[in-house]
């Protein structure tokens, strides 16, 4: 967990200092899929796609799949690039993330969030596929 957040450290510090970022993140910048890879609490790595629809939901995907992990679906609203999570039957309660982008980079931090697997899941540096 630690090493987790060094690395989301270190690579939100990367983001904060380049001088490409976009202030303002519309839905319309974040279409389509991000990916990055991620491990489990047993240590197992796995690639994970984030898909940003048009619709204002995303699907959280392992494409090769990972034994004790499932897809996820939820909706979301972005304003002032935070996006608050209303809709996720995996999740009880809103959670809200402050995005940061960069080009094909985009940094998701957890700003209040209760579901714990959801912030695993969604607090890290994304690149554009």
């Amino acid at each position: 967990m630690k090493k987790h957040y060094l690395i989301c450290v270190v690579s939100i510090m990367f983001i904060l200092t380049t001088s490409c970022s976009k202030e303002q993140v519309e839905t319309a910048d974040i279409l389509g899929t991000w990916t990055v890879t991620q491990s489990d609490d047993q240590g197992l790595t796995y690639d994970v796609e984030l898909i940003f629809n048009d619709d204002n939901s995303y699907d959280w995907t392992i494409p090769a799949g990972a034994q004790g992990h499932s897809d996820s679906h939820a909706e979301f609203e972005l304003i002032d690039n935070i996006m608050t999570i209303v809709v996720d039957p995996d999740c009880a309660g809103e959670g809200k993330y402050n995005l940061i982008l960069d080009d094909d980079k985009l940094a998701i931090i957890s700003i209040e969030d209760a579901c714990e697997a959801r912030i695993h899941a969604l607090e890290y540096v994304w690149t554009k596929k």
